[in-house]
């Protein structure tokens, strides 16, 4: 029997769209387990897969953003409204 194999992925930082890029890409295309530490480049607010603001609060949202220097991205897994903020 072979023992489970676990990727571990250097630590780096990017911005939110090519974090979220990326987690998508590695569930779709890796079979073995991976372990990825990784920090924001800007304070990023990540939406849930399944959040869908109405478009008032999606228009508050985007100007909060964009006035607070802030950035706004989907998650590929569910749950409400993370912000990702001097994190790993």
């Amino acid at each position: 029997m072979s023992e489970p194999v676990l990727r571990v992925l250097p630590f780096a930082s990017f911005n939110a769209p090519f974090n979220m890029a990326l987690d998508e890409a590695l569930l779709a295309a890796c079979e073995t387990p991976i372990l990825r530490l990784y920090s924001w480049q800007a304070p990023t607010i990540s939406l849930g897969r399944f959040q869908y603001p109405d478009a008032a609060l999606r228009e508050t949202l985007e100007a909060f953003a964009l006035e607070s220097g802030f950035d706004i991205v989907r998650r590929a897994t569910g749950g409400g409204a993370i912000l990702h903020h001097n994190e790993l």
